[in-house]
This record gives structure tokens, sequence and C-alpha cells, in this order.
């Protein structure tokens, strides 16, 4: 079943290749800086992240990379809103004998999942240390932007790949290599700006030792161009989970943006999760970015 992802995808860039025209090709570079804090019962973190994200645009069709780089001063954190390794075995951790028993009793868990997180993955014991560092995950993507009839609606369609280059056991990454496809659609009345993706994640490859499954995921976005440079704006966003033993999650982000497209750019955030176990209590954050 991976064979034929990865023929798949190779057909598709292919087929994507070969279909370029001689037309101008345009590339950016965007570099950003950002701070995230979380707050959680038993302490607080803080997230900076640097991401270098150079883009191929090709009239309809844009090619990009990012590559974040991270420092995290916590003992305990959530990367990112997808399942981590590191958030999952915090919650297998957190499951009382019996608990663990029943799960292991119904197939959800095995006893070498169980030890592993217990060695490696448990994120609240006090041999973790309270500060790491390094590459996140890097992923490509390739979009294609579908010409439609109205200057109102916009669309695209896009493939992607997500390598395991971060160390996961150390929160800065997932442990595995993912292909993704997502379709985003945008609707545009006056000063309103409505934004849906549709997306799912496919494991090509797992190397941690924990059951993940692949998973779908949606998120929606309305924002207010109150100025051509500044816009308040809400996401919503929904994730399958990619672990039997977690649950589907969904959560909030209010932000407001300043900045054209190109130059200079800033972002302040607040991420609600819902109470949702494990994430964060309070999660706030700003960046800055400058794109050329």
């Amino acid at each position: 079943m991976k064979q034929h992802w990865v023929l798949a995808g190779a057909i598709l860039l292919a087929v994507m290749a070969g279909n370029l025209q001689a037309e101008d090709v345009e590339w950016d570079f965007t570099v950003e800086a950002e701070r995230v804090e979380q707050s959680f019962d038993d302490g607080d973190s803080t997230i900076d992240t640097v991401t270098l994200a150079p883009a191929l645009h090709v009239g309809d069709w844009s090619f990009s990379l990012s590559a974040p780089w991270q420092q995290v001063d916590g003992s305990y954190f959530v990367n990112n809103a997808y399942p981590n390794l590191e958030y999952l075995c915090s919650q297998i951790n957190s499951l009382t004998a019996l608990q663990k028993w029943l799960l292991y009793q119904n197939g959800t868990l095995t006893p070498q999942q169980i030890q592993y997180c217990n060695q490696t993955g448990g994120v609240e014991s006090v041999t973790l240390q309270d500060e790491v560092d390094g590459w996140n995950d890097i992923e490509v993507f390739a979009s294609y932007f579908l010409p439609l009839p109205s200057d109102a609606f916009s669309a695209a369609l896009g493939v992607g790949y997500k390598h395991d280059n971060g160390d996961a056991e150390a929160g800065l990454g997932t442990g595995t290599r993912d292909l993704f496809a997502e379709a985003n659609g945008w609707w545009r009345a006056g000063a309103v700006v409505v934004g849906l993706t549709l997306g799912y994640e496919h494991l090509l490859e797992n190397n941690t030792s924990i059951e993940l499954n692949d998973y779908g995921y949606t998120s929606l976005d309305a924002r207010w161009q109150v100025r051509d440079w500044v816009a308040p704006g809400v996401e919503y966003h929904y994730q399958q989970a990619n672990a039997d033993v977690l649950d589907d999650l969904d959560y909030f982000t209010y932000y407001v943006r300043v900045g054209r497209s190109s130059g200079l750019g800033a972002r302040l955030f607040i991420t609600d999760y819902r109470d949702a176990t494990g994430y964060p209590e309070e999660e706030f954050g700003g960046s800055l970015s400058y794109s050329f």
C-alpha cells in the first residue's frame, strides 16, 4: 500500500513537471521568527521557532519548502497541534495500571509501547531535560492554483511530503515520514475573507514504537481585512486522532495579522484548546516575518 502511495505521488509530480509551460518564473523567500508561551497545571514552556521557507512560482504552480529550527525551554510542552510522540506518551503514562491492562486486553496497547513510553517518552519524568533545540521535521509542498470564473472565489490543490529529520523523542518531530494532500478554497466579500482547508495525512514510514494511523484534518479561517495591511481573524481547526488511545482534537486560534504579502509582517495570536487533555490551559504568542 505504501509503495502505491509513493508511485502515485511520483506520477503526480511528473505530470506537474511535464505540464509546466515556458512562463515567467518567480521566487520568494520568507524568514519567520515565532515565540509561543504555554501554561500547564505543573509548569510553563516557551517555544522559539525560526522557519526558513523558500518558494518557487511558475504560472499557476507553486513549490515550497519549510525548514523550522526550534529551541524549547520547559519540561513539558506541546510542539504543535498534531498529536506527536511526546504528547502521546504523556497520555499513556497518565493511565492507571488498570486502564493500561484493559487497553492491552482489547489490543489498543502492546507491552512494548507501554515500556517504550515509560523509558523514553515520559515527558513528565524528572530525567527529561528542561531545554532542547534542533531542527523540526522539514516539509516540501507543491500546489496548483485553480483558475475560476469569479474573482470572489479561488481554490488550490496540493500534495506534500514531511520528512522525519527531527528528534521525535525530544519533541522536535513526529518520528514519521508522511505524504499529505490538501484542498484549499477562499471566498471574499468586501473586507471579509473566509478560507477552508481539507487535508489527509498518510504515513509512509513509522519509526516510532507506537502504532500510529492516517488521519484527516480541516480548518476554517475567517478574517476582516480592516486595511490592506491589518486583519483580525479567527481559525477553527479539527484533527482526527492518529492513535487509538487519543481523541479527536478541535481548537480555536484568535489572531491579528499586520503586513502585506511581501516585506515585513507580524502576527499575534491566542489559542484555545477547549480543555483538551494534555494540551495547554493557556497559549499565546507572536511572530515577525520578512518576505522578499
